[in-house]
């Protein structure tokens, strides 16, 4: 009997669960998480309010502005459909579905057009919106086989240090999937 279910293991890619793994950067003591599931890869990199203040800033935010910004918990995402392009499904990633659990209360990411919405046009010019566009992570794409990626920062819409479980989800072709990624930590401001 274990042995017909060993099996079936290997026989049934809708049975093998995602594996999220975690490292430290020896360097810079940043830590990530990588999801990968039947082709989807997930990298989340925790990014310093530092790095992040310093990019707005150089882009025509006011220090008021990229401060905010940058004590949102970003994090650098990068995503890929790393299938070979004759065996893979696109792979969709919508952020608005995904889910942030923090001190036992649920809400999704700061997106990029909330963002958007917060500033005046006398508070954040035309050029340093697009610049913001441009440098964070798509709200919705669809990634092809063979390689297909792409990356940019996203706001979590927590405080440096705080403690959070993040609920990813995505479809491979119409197939609708999700996972856990625990003990994600949002950077601390240096």
């Amino acid at each position: 009997m274990h042995f017909l279910l060993l099996i079936c293991l290997i026989l049934s890619p809708s049975l093998i669960f995602a594996q999220v793994s975690h490292r430290i950067d020896a360097e810079t003591q940043l830590e990530s998480w990588k999801l990968e599931d039947n082709g989807m890869e997930l990298e989340l990199i925790q990014r310093l309010p530092d790095q992040s203040r310093a990019f707005f800033q150089g882009r025509g935010f006011t220090s008021k502005i990229a401060d905010k910004i940058s004590k949102s918990c970003i994090f650098q995402v990068i995503a890929r459909n790393s299938k070979e392009k004759e065996k893979g499904l696109p792979i969709t990633i919508r952020l608005q579905d995904w889910q942030v659990v923090f001190n036992k209360q649920t809400q999704g990411i700061k997106l990029k057009e909330a963002w958007d919405a917060d500033w005046s046009i006398n508070e954040v010019n035309q050029a340093a919106r697009i610049a913001f566009r441009w440098a964070t992570f798509p709200t919705e794409q669809t990634f092809d086989a063979g390689g297909d990626y792409n990356w940019g920062m996203m706001s979590i819409g927590l405080t440096p240090g705080d403690k959070f479980a993040l609920k990813v989800n995505w479809k491979e072709g119409t197939q609708a999937k999700e996972q856990w990624i625990n003990d994600l930590k949002c950077p601390i401001d240096r």
